[in-house]
């Protein structure tokens, strides 16, 4: 006995057309989370840069 029965129904996508889809919403969203990232990591860069040209001064 089959629940779902395997000829007869059709959703109007494929697997394929979820895969592309589920891609390409990776790929839009991901540019936002790189950017978070790089906001977040930038300050300590900067700092990082700032201390050792100050330290690199002194002596």
């Amino acid at each position: 006995m089959n629940v779902i029965p395997s000829t007869g129904i059709s959703f109007g996508f494929t697997a394929n057309d979820i895969v592309s889809n589920s891609a390409a919403l990776v790929g839009s969203v991901a540019g936002f989370i790189l950017l978070a990232m790089a906001l977040m990591f930038a300050p300590k860069l900067v700092g990082f840069i700032k201390g050792v040209f100050s330290r690199g001064s002194r002596g």
